[in-house]
């Protein structure tokens, strides 16, 4: 089965930020009533992402099903 739906998406080096972050986290969690998203790997090394953007996208693990591996290397995470 041929499909056209994208399994992993690369945004490195794009200066997300925690904004950005929590935009992405959003467009990320699936609806209510609709099925998740078939993405499974998402990549956002060196976004300048903090704490904050982290948090949003940590809680996509709980909400998206299909994805299994998210890339923050070299953000701005800390130990909060």
């Amino acid at each position: 089965k041929e499909t056209n739906s994208i399994k992993r998406l690369i945004l490195e080096n794009n200066h997300i930020h925690d904004e950005g972050a929590k935009h992405l986290a959003k467009a990320l969690t699936p609806e209510r009533g609709k099925s998740d998203p078939v993405l499974e790997v998402l990549s956002l090394r060196n976004n300048s992402i903090g704490s904050k953007g982290a948090a949003e996208l940590a809680a996509l693990f709980s909400s998206n099903r299909t994805l299994k591996r998210m890339d923050l290397f070299w953000n701005n995470i800390g130990n909060e």
